[in-house]
């Protein structure tokens, strides 16, 4: 990793990104193993799956996150992964009956940022060691 690189925007706006999206994935596992435990839930075999669900999702974005602060290269395309899910999230929470316009923007705006940087950004690339030389 290039401490220099490191300092870059770009590459503050994303892990921060990343960062806000761990401690929201923490929490809503915490609430849901709350949930589990105060509410009785119709059924018990689909909240743990839930929870498991939004456990392992939170480990999974925790490394991605953490791998990006370190900057591994395995981390632009985890976190590429996540960006698209999340905007497919977003996206289908403007839609329907009950559509949401405030969760989608909550969902899309960092995903699209994070998207864009990911993918186009310079100091990201740089910083990830995945940048190609032009020598």
């Amino acid at each position: 990793m290039n401490s220099s690189a490191f300092r870059t925007p770009a590459v503050l706006i994303v892990a921060l990104i990343l960062v806000v999206e761990t401690l929201v994935l923490l929490g809503l596992s915490g609430f849901l193993i709350y949930q589990l435990v105060v509410d009785t839930p119709d059924s018990i075999a689909s909240a743990i799956g839930l929870v498991l669900i939004a456990m392992a999702t939170s480990a999974w974005i925790g490394v991605t996150t953490l791998g990006f602060v370190q900057g591994r290269a395995f981390a632009r395309g985890s976190a590429l992964v996540w960006q698209v899910l999340q905007g497919a999230v977003g996206l289908a929470s403007n839609q329907g009956l009950f559509a949401r316009p405030d969760i989608a923007s909550g969902l899309l705006v960092p995903a699209l940022l994070a998207l864009a940087l990911l993918l186009f950004s310079p100091s990201v690339s740089k910083h990830l060691g995945t940048a190609r030389d032009a020598d």
